[in-house]
């Protein structure tokens, strides 16, 4: 370092470095920032995935409650304790 006129030694400045620890800082938020938005990318497709597969298993039961109606009335199909019945010819 370089002595001054009065003997004293100039020191780095504290800015240079607080300026770039802020960087950092600022950096790692940003990645921080990226890998939430991708979670959430991600999440959402699940999610979207998770509801097209209960709309189609709700419309299964729909058409099979549906191709059931006339056969239960009827009493041709009975159920009993989880046990399905068939009788006719």
């Amino acid at each position: 370092m370089e002595q001054l006129e009065g003997g004293e030694q100039q020191s780095a400045p504290v800015w240079a470095i607080f300026s770039d620890l802020m960087a950092a800082l600022v950096g790692i938020l940003a990645l921080i920032l990226v890998w939430v938005i991708g979670i959430q990318l991600e999440l959402s497709q699940s999610l979207a995935e998770e509801i097209e597969k209960r709309e189609a298993e709700e419309q299964r039961r729909m058409a099979l409650e549906q191709a059931l109606e006339d056969p239960l009335t009827k009493g041709l199909v009975t159920f009993h304790d989880g046990r399905i019945g068939i009788s006719g010819p």
